[in-house]
């Protein structure tokens, strides 16, 4: 108990209140109107009422493939075999509609599982401030020993993963009913589209009941694995260890392919018990001795059996090795510090200042996982944005510097339609007024009124862009072009959700990597001795400012540019160098500079701010303690209020999500 009152002090319950709130502003940026998240309207209407189609066509395939000579024995005949017995379970559920979109972005939402492992991972730290005091042979030397204070500090990790899984996806799950409506969690899975080949009679309910306990055990079980990994080796060690360790489950998870000889190292996995919505939502089962296993089983023990493994050695290490001043995995991260050190070429100031912040202190673990959490929240979505090809028709037409006589011109053919349109109304008029006429000849009026009709709404913005570029050219003398405006209106006006968003990643970042800058000297007793230097702080405070200046810009950047890219995958930027003032949204916007100057002067912006929040997080970690106390402080003050910011409209001078991303230039 006194171990937990040590742990679960109040920065720690100050943390973990901060980590909820933006969690919850995290996820409320991920209800992007302009993404395609599920089916909806009369596709999932189509999609229920088809669903025991696909289950009876599920079935005949199996039983199609059981009768091939090829397919009648081994792995894959057990296979076939046992997917048809899944499958043929579910024929008498009921699949019913609602509104999916909440439940789908609660389910594939991702951030609140690095959360919780951070979190976990910061715990771990905090057990071992014992080692920084030098006072481990101290405690080793007492009555109960190293042992008990082990097994009480993996339940510590245990209760801290359960809460704090219940507390965020608690979070989230309020979050979504509130934005979403009530949505009714005891339908069957499978009336989720996402969710169709799911081999599991079980309830929405249920699912997120199953799913959440695997989530939290994966989480537990990483945060020990870190525990057992940071005791036995140096700090800087145990960051690179925990690294390659993920990157590799990371990668076998992504690159190995369901039917490859090697998939059981894809599916017995932690990335993939976390994302463990890929073996439940499909019938999975991985080659054990030539039988077909299925996954969730297969997972389940890899859980279990790992666990009373760790547990094992780390109670081993603990009680048994940790008084050891020259023991063997001493020894080993004391030669590995060594042959680093040694093969390092000999560092600058700003190479060692920049070593201790990205590697000593884990930053490039930070940078890199912020990059890729902003990268697959941003890709998870396509776009949905309808472009009317009619008006684009007519925006190809007019394209090129407006003028009077392009408003002349448009005016002219809108006149034309209207008079068409009215021509068409007065034939049916009369048509239907005879008492026997041709119902082909009234049909072709009908649709062409509908065409003409179309074409003449879809002129309308066109000429309203028109009119009022040639308004701005009168107004200010500029020249300025009519373009099809839809990836800029993207980018800049209609995707602001992706754009707060990246911009939110981007301080957690900046808070998670610099704060502990100027902490380091102070949690090791440096700040006395680097005082009575030669060259004192000076040099030293502007290496340290100008390398979080480097991190600040290159992650701000970087995580920017994903939406960028994205969006010019999805359609092109034409005319970049038409003034940017021929987007009718920015025609208020007072310097007169082509559309790509606008966009390196908008990434400026962004980077100029991201630089400034480095700086004073900078700051506020010279006055704190440690790194932790840091990072709580700086997300605190600049993280939370931007999380409010997004909740209260109209309080975004309060974000530094408004300043990074842009939005006081436009």
């Amino acid at each position: 108990m006194n171990e937990l009152k040590r742990i679960f002090d109040q920065k720690t319950i100050f943390f973990l209140i901060i980590l909820m709130i933006i969690n919850a502003g995290l996820f409320m940026m991920s209800f992007s109107a302009e993404k395609d998240i599920t089916l909806t309207g009369k596709e999932l209407e189509s999609y229920i009422d088809g669903y025991h189609e696909f289950l009876k066509m599920t079935k005949e395939n199996s039983n199609n493939m059981s009768m091939l000579n090829m397919y009648r024995e081994g792995f894959v005949a057990d296979n076939i075999r046992k997917t048809a017995r899944a499958y043929s379970g579910l024929e008498n559920i009921t699949v019913s509609a609602g509104e999916n979109r909440g439940i789908v972005l609660f389910l594939e939402y991702k951030l609140t599982d690095v959360i919780i492992i951070a979190f976990l991972m910061i715990i771990s730290i905090r057990f071992l401030q014992e080692r920084k005091k030098g006072i481990v042979n101290l405690i080793r030397s007492t009555v109960k020993g190293r042992g008990e204070l082990y097994f009480c500090r993996v339940l510590i990790l245990l209760f801290s993963s359960i809460v704090l899984g219940l507390a965020m996806y608690g979070v989230n799950f309020i979050v979504m009913m509130i934005s979403f409506g009530q949505t009714d969690v005891s339908r069957m899975i499978q009336s989720l589209p996402e969710f169709m080949q799911c081999h599991y009679a079980i309830t929405i309910f249920e699912y997120i009941l199953i799913s959440l306990a695997l989530k939290i055990f994966a989480c537990f079980l990483l945060g020990l694995m870190f525990y057992t990994v940071i005791s036995i080796l140096e700090t800087g060690i145990a960051y690179t260890v925990s690294a390659i360790y993920i990157i590799a489950e990371f990668l076998c998870y992504n690159l190995i392919i369901p039917v490859s000889s090697f998939n059981f190292f894809k599916y017995i996995n932690i990335v993939s018990i976390i994302n463990c919505e890929y073996f439940l939502s499909v019938c999975q089962n991985i080659n054990i001795f030539g039988k077909a296993v299925p996954a969730l089983s297969c997972n389940i023990f890899f859980i279990v059996v790992t666990l009373f493994f760790i547990i094992i050695c780390g109670f081993f290490i603990h009680d048994k090795m940790y008084i050891r001043h020259k023991g063997f995995f001493k020894s080993i991260s004391g030669k590995l510090s060594s042959i680093a050190e040694k093969s390092a070429f000999q560092r600058t100031l700003r190479g060692w200042e920049s070593y201790k912040l990205l590697v000593k202190q884990g930053g490039l673990i930070f940078l890199m996982v912020a990059f890729f959490l902003a990268l697959s929240s941003s890709i998870k979505y396509d776009y949905i944005y309808k472009i009317n090809f009619h008006e684009q028709k007519w925006y190809e037409k007019f394209e090129g510097v407006i003028t009077e006589e392009t408003l002349i011109s448009s005016e002219k053919i809108l006149e034309n339609l209207e008079d068409r349109i009215e021509a068409y109304q007065e034939k049916i008029e009369n048509l239907m007024s005879q008492e026997e006429y041709n119902q082909n000849t009234l049909s072709h009026y009908i649709q062409y009124l509908s065409e003409t009709t179309e074409e003449r709404d879809a002129l309308l913005p066109v000429l309203e862009n028109i009119r009022d570029g040639y308004e701005y050219t009168k107004r200010t003398g500029n020249v300025i072009n009519l373009i099809q405006p839809y990836s800029y209106d993207l980018l800049l006006n209609k995707d602001k959700q992706t754009q707060n968003r990246a911009s939110l990643y981007i301080l957690i970042g900046i808070a998670a990597v610099v704060s502990g800058v100027f902490a380091y000297e102070g949690q090791n007793n440096m700040n006395n001795t680097l005082k009575s230097s030669r060259r004192g702080r000076r040099l030293l405070t502007f290496i340290k400012t100008s390398v979080v200046c480097e991190v600040s810009v290159c992650i701000c950047i970087f995580i920017h540019l994903i939406q960028f890219v994205q969006i010019g995958n999805f359609m092109e930027y034409n005319n970049p160098d038409v003034p940017v003032q021929s987007l009718m949204f920015m025609r208020d916007f007072e310097l007169y500079i082509s559309i790509r100057e606008f966009l390196i002067l908008l990434f400026g912006v962004r980077a100029v701010f991201a630089c400034v929040i480095g700086c004073a997080c900078a700051l506020i970690s010279r006055f704190s303690t440690d790194t932790a106390t840091a990072t709580v402080v700086s997300l605190f003050i600049f993280a939370v209020p931007s999380v409010f910011s997004e909740i209260i409209p109209g309080e975004y001078f309060v974000s530094c999500v408004y300043l990074l991303s842009g939005e006081i230039i436009m």
